[in-house]
């Protein structure tokens, strides 16, 4: 009973358009939406950015022996290829 009266609004305006829109199953976003998102970044949302922008570079320099390419094939594609893959994902 008390979410009542939350159920009749909506809690943004935001639509997910659907994935033949967007191009891609797992973006929520379409190719004509990255100008406009562009913008954000540099404008209204500015210092979200520059702060992923310091913690992306505070984990490349922190984990750059785990992110740099083997010397040899036989262990690029034995151990780097898997940490690689689990760290990115």
């Amino acid at each position: 009973q008390w979410m009542a009266p939350f159920k009749k609004q909506p809690i943004c305006d935001f639509k997910l358009p659907k994935v033949s829109e967007r191009g891609h199953p797992f973006l929520f976003f379409s190719a004509k939406d990255v100008p406009k998102l562009q913008a954000r970044r540099e404008t209204t949302h500015a210092a979200i950015t520059a702060k992923m922008h310091v913690l992306a570079q505070d984990f490349v320099r922190s984990n750059t022996s785990q992110l740099m390419v083997p010397d040899t094939e036989a262990a690029f594609r034995s151990e780097w290829n898997e940490i690689y893959g689990n760290v990115i994902a």
